[in-house]
């Protein structure tokens, strides 16, 4: 199962992590033998890994906005300094 990962719904509230999960962990691990205790805890593993994953996407997805951000504002105010320049070299500036 091929999950892309996600954004919008850690935002919004749809994929928190809640204590029920570990509990449902330490329940389903408890429960099992012990042939099967280290695929529950490789299981474990990469859900936890699966979640580092979704917030460094997300935070990549919030350093991109930012740069486009930053980009804009930084032409905005080039072309504010030329005008300044240019308006104080015609109105007398020395």
């Amino acid at each position: 199962m091929d999950a892309p990962l996600t954004f919008w719904s850690r935002l919004l509230g749809r994929d928190r992590q809640s204590p029920l999960h570990v509990n449902y962990y330490e329940r389903v691990h408890a429960l099992a033998g012990p042939a099967h205790q280290g695929m529950i805890d490789q299981l474990w593993y990469w859900l936890q890994r699966r979640r580092e994953m979704d917030g460094e996407y997300r935070l990549h997805i919030l350093a991109r906005s930012w740069v486009v951000a930053h980009t804009v504002a930084a032409w905005v105010l080039f072309f504010l300094v030329i005008d300044h320049v240019a308006a104080s070299l015609w109105y007398g500036g020395s």
